[in-house]
């Protein structure tokens, strides 16, 4: 397994920086992904360790994820993010402005690439925050664990989560190409799912 420890400019594959201009109004700059899967958790260090497979790899059983190391001093900088990205607030429901919309085909490709790289239930093992996600073209489509089970593994249905997308998609957010992010129901465990633009603060 290949491991690099990398400051926050880095992430696997290219990254870019895009402007404040190109990204919807009331929004900051962003830094842009690699598109693929990525599953991230943190260590007991406060680190971030982040595996990544690469949009042309999915499916390729033989392929070793990339593995990253973001040290928790960056980690924690990320806590000085506006009110409406606050953590209390990811865990239960919401969306982004109506002013910050995109294609709905783009967002149900992220979503089906968090699909199908999860099992069937998928599980998060152990306590801890840990995140899925998916980027595919501009969007990131994200599963957030908050292990608030006390060591104990967390375990939710995919039926449950395309369920959770259509609820936010027609219910949360009311609408086509809006962003938001809802608790996904049944199962075990405090685990939410959305998504949003690539760029933008999600899960902690």
């Amino acid at each position: 397994m290949k491991i690099t420890i990398l400051s926050t400019t880095f992430l696997a594959y290219a990254m870019v920086m895009v402007s404040a201009a190109a990204l919807p109004e009331d929004t900051e700059p962003a830094t842009v992904s690699a598109d693929g899967a990525y599953s991230s958790e943190l260590d007991a260090e406060g680190n971030e360790v982040v595996q990544f497979i690469p949009w042309n790899e999915l499916g390729n059983k033989s392929f070793v994820p990339i593995t990253t190391v973001i040290p928790a001093p960056e980690i924690a900088g990320r806590a000085a993010i506006p009110e409406h990205h606050g953590l209390e607030k990811r865990k239960k429901q919401g969306c982004l402005p109506k002013s910050i919309t995109r294609d709905q085909w783009k967002i149900d490709e992220a979503n089906n690439c968090v699909y199908h790289s999860v099992s069937d239930p998928f599980v998060f093992l152990g306590g801890g925050n840990k995140r899925h996600y998916c980027v595919r073209q501009g969007i990131t489509s994200f599963i957030c664990s908050y292990g608030a089970n006390r060591g104990e593994p967390t375990v939710k249905d995919r039926d449950d989560l395309r369920w959770t997308w259509d609820y936010i998609r027609l219910v949360v957010c009311g609408g086509k190409g809006r962003l938001g992010h809802s608790e996904i129901p049944n199962g075990y465990g405090l685990v939410s799912a959305g998504y949003t633009y690539e760029g933008d603060k999600f899960c902690w």
